[in-house]
């Protein structure tokens, strides 16, 4: 068992494990904070064979160093390689630790890479971000991914910006980033028309999910443009295209999805007039950032209000025959018209469940870029209520019930929740 290195860190050289090594431990790679500061460090090369035990933690705050795994590894412990960058210490410094993965890996179990060296203050400052253009290159930890990995667990490659999707992956945990070159955002699929009701539009990327992926937790996925933000106003959004196999979708909180697309294959769910359905249409998953004004459509009637000269209040009324509302269905409509005023989602009378989510969530990201709340009307008796009030809450949305249920309305949706009076008192307001 190798418990520390204790090599030279001022050249540049390769490290060779003894012969006969079967495990690393905890903190093996581990230099002192005065170390990691100096320029002097110098990149070490490692290459470690399939077999070798690699206990949680053993690069923890590690030097500058060129980790291989070589062909035979086919998982990557919990936590083998966490931390190996610590909070707000390298900063800037590109690439002090890059990471080569192996065709024969299948599996990253949870934390394997997790990092959080952009804690304790802002992730990325405006050097990194260079004029708006987050790089790859600002990254003090690199994992390059192979197209046959499967499993990525939860917050496995947390705090790292990833280059590539694995073409081959069924399953995607918490946290996982990808930040694509500008070149594969260039050469997507890019739709050039300027939809009804938009007054900016210069790019929609087209994302198709990888064929084979089944599940992606609903905190899998954040996507960032070359342009950073991902606001409309931007002219910025993104088609979503869900594979045969998909099984759970997650609400991509960043990133302004104008359509949903889904295989004809697939069991779970439907797609119409780009909003998200079950397969039988009977439940609501996703809304999305865009609103045709110009025309009725399928899944929604959309009517205007004006309020005084140039400002119009949107009602979105969701068409009969919907049952039940999943949790974050409703999304913000962010680039609307400069004459629209505020959004309101009307329920249909058929609704029988909806989920606590999609009335009160955590929504902002988005609520620092919106200058209105969007609401949602209840038109119909009190509905069943599924799932839970996020203690992080915002509290911003308006919701709107008839007077003779509002009592019963808010008795049953804090049943079951574990929510201060504060909170609730904030709720019933």
């Amino acid at each position: 068992t190798i418990l520390r290195y204790l090599g030279d860190y001022e050249k540049s050289r390769t490290v060779t494990l003894p012969q006969g090594t079967k495990k690393i431990a905890s903190g093996a790679f581990t230099v002192t904070p005065d170390t990691v500061q100096q320029k002097y460090v110098k990149s070490l090369k490692l290459s470690i064979p399939s077999g070798i035990e690699i206990e949680r933690n053993a690069f923890e705050n590690c030097s500058s160093m060129q980790i291989t795994l070589e062909e035979g590894w086919t998982s990557v412990p919990e936590e083998a390689f966490a931390h190996m960058v610590g909070a707000g210490g390298l900063r800037g410094k590109a690439g002090w630790v890059k990471v080569n993965l192996p065709h024969s890996l299948r599996r990253l179990e949870a934390k394997a890479f997790e990092t959080n060296w952009f804690e304790g203050g802002e992730a990325y400052t405006e050097e990194d971000t260079m004029g708006g253009v987050l790089e790859i290159g600002v990254q003090p930890v690199t994992v390059l991914l192979n197209e046959e990995l499967e499993y990525i667990g939860d917050n496995a490659l947390y705090g790292i910006c990833n280059t590539m999707l694995p073409k081959k992956v069924k399953y995607i945990g918490a946290n996982f980033t990808l930040l694509p070159s500008v070149a594969f955002w260039n050469a997507s699929d890019v739709k050039v028309q300027k939809p009804d009701g938009f007054y900016s539009w210069e790019y929609c990327y087209n994302i198709a999910l990888p064929e084979q992926l089944e599940y992606v937790s609903e905190k899998g996925f954040y996507f960032w443009t070359p342009e950073f933000s991902m606001r409309a106003i931007d002219g910025n959004f993104t088609v979503l295209q869900i594979p045969e196999n998909a099984k759970n979708v997650p609400c991509l909180s960043n990133i302004l999805v104008i359509q949903y697309s889904v295989n004809e294959k697939n069991n779970k769910y439907s797609s119409k007039d780009g909003w998200l359905f079950s397969r039988d249409g009977k439940k609501l998953y996703r809304t999305t950032s865009e609103i045709d004004f110009s025309k009725k459509q399928k899944g929604r009637e959309v009517t205007f209000k004006k309020i005084s000269k140039g400002t119009y209040k949107t009602y979105v009324r969701i068409k009969e025959g919907i049952e039940e509302i999943a949790s974050q269905a409703f999304a913000s409509i962010v680039n609307r018209s400069a004459d629209i005023l505020d959004v309101q989602f009307i329920t249909p009378n058929s609704l029988k469940c909806i989920d606590r989510g999609a009335l009160f969530e955590n929504r902002s990201y988005f609520d620092t870029w919106d200058d209105s709340v969007t609401s949602v009307k209840i038109a119909g008796e009190v509905p069943q209520f599924t799932g839970d009030i996020s203690p992080d809450s915002a509290y911003k949305r308006k919701v709107y019930v008839k007077k003779q249920y509002r009592e019963k309305f808010i008795k049953e949706l804090f049943e079951g929740q574990q929510l201060s009076d504060k909170q609730k008192n904030q709720i019933k307001k």
